[in-house]
C-alpha cells in the first residue's frame, strides 16, 4: 500500500476490510460493535498474510497493540496463467488476492470500479496496492464447465446480455471498451447472475472482437465444433445483435483471429483448428456465412 496516504484514510480502509470480514454492511457499526476487537484481530491477520504472500512488509493501518489471539487467515493458490492469485479464507469469508505480473493493476482496478458503478456484475475491489488487488471472491461454476456439460441456449443469452451491457456502458462514439480475454472460464454463474473476471487486457476497439472470441471459445472447447456448439453461437450472435442494435458485419474475422491464436498454442489440435479457419475464410461455415455481410 502507499504509505503516504493520510492516517485517517488508512484507518478507514482497515475498517472497511474488517467490516467486510465480519459481515457488517455499515462500516460505522464497526466502531460500536461489541466484537470490534475481533475485527482488529482478523484485520491484523490479513495484514500479516498479505506481507507473507507479497514477500514484503505491508502496513495497512497504524493500529497496534494486537495480541497473539488473532484469527488466522488460510490461503490457497488459484489457477492463473498470467498472474499469481490466492483465495484467502476465514471461518466465514473468502477474498481473492490477485498479484499482477505486469503494470496493469491500476487499469483493472479502474475498470472494476466503473463496472460496479454501472451495475455490471464483476468482483468488488477492496484494496489496491502497487502490484495487487484484494477483491471479492465470487462463488459459482465457470461458464466453460456449465456450457460443455449442458449446452443450453440460456447461457448464450446470459453472455450476450452481459457483453451488451458492458459495451454500452463503455461506448465512446464509434468505439467501445473491449473486454478482451473473452473466454468462457472468465465468467462465473453466481447467485446474482453472470459475472465477468479479468480485465487487464481491456482496450478500446470493435465490440465484435469480444463476441467473435467468445464464439471461438465455445467452438474450440471439448466437445469441439459440434452441431450444438454452432447453434449456441448463432443464438449468441442473434441475441447480441438484437440487444445491442449492431450488425454482425466483420464477426467472422474475429472468430478466425481467436481460432488462429488457439491453434498456435495447441499443437495436438492445430490441424483441426486450421481446417475450420480455412472454412471460415472461404465463407462456408454457418451461421457466420449467413450473418456476416462481409463474408458472403
Amino acid at each position: 500500500m502507499n504509505s503516504e496516504k493520510p492516517l485517517f484514510e488508512r484507518i478507514h480502509i482497515a475498517y472497511k476490510v474488517a467490516a467486510k470480514l465480519l459481515g457488517l454492511q455499515d462500516i460505522d457499526r464497526l466502531s460500536f460493535s461489541p466484537i470490534v476487537n475481533w475485527g482488529y484481530f482478523m484485520f491484523r491477520s490479513l495484514e500479516t498474510l498479505l506481507s507473507e504472500l507479497l514477500g514484503r512488509e505491508i502496513e495497512l493501518t497504524a493500529c497496534s497493540g494486537l495480541t497473539a489471539t488473532a484469527v488466522f487467515l488460510k490461503e490457497s493458490r488459484l489457477p492463473s496463467k498470467k498472474n499469481v492469485v490466492y483465495k484467502l479464507s476465514t471461518q466465514n469469508e473468502h477474498l481473492v488476492l490477485k498479484i499482477f505480473q505486469s503494470d496493469l493493476v491500476e487499469k483493472e482496478h479502474s475498470i472494476l470500479l466503473s463496472c460496479r458503478s454501472r451495475g455490471i456484475k464483476v468482483p468488488e475491489p477492496y484494496l489496491l496496492g502497487d502490484d495487487f488487488i484484494l477483491m471479492e471472491f465470487l462463488d459459482g461454476p465457470n461458464l466453460c464447465d456449465l456450457l460443455n456439460e449442458s449446452p443450453d441456449f440460456e447461457y448464450a443469452e446470459m453472455m450476450a446480455d452481459w457483453f451488451q451491457a458492458f459495451h454500452h456502458a463503455f461506448r465512446n462514439g464509434k468505439l467501445t471498451m473491449v473486454k478482451s480475454d473473452a473466454k468462457l472460464h472468465n465468467f462465473l454463474l453466481t447467485r446474482k447472475g453472470l459475472a465477468g473476471l479479468d480485465f487487464e487486457l481491456a482496450h478500446e476497439g470493435d465490440p465484435l472482437e469480444d463476441i467473435g472470441e467468445m464464439c471461438a471459445h465455445i467452438l474450440d472447447t471439448d466437445p469441439m465444433f459440434t452441431h450444438r456448439k454452432f447453434e449456441l453461437c448463432e443464438h449468441l450472435l442473434r441475441r447480441y445483435s438484437e440487444k445491442a442494435g449492431n450488425t454482425l458485419s466483420g464477426i467472422t474475422k474475429w472468430v478466425v483471429v481467436a481460432l488462429e491464436e488457439a491453434a498456435s498454442f495447441r499443437p495436438s489440435q492445430r490441424k483441426e483448428l486450421e481446417k475450420w479457419v480455412a472454412g471460415l475464410d472461404r465463407g462456408t461455415v454457418a451461421p457466420f456465412c449467413d450473418l456476416d455481410p462481409q463474408n458472403r
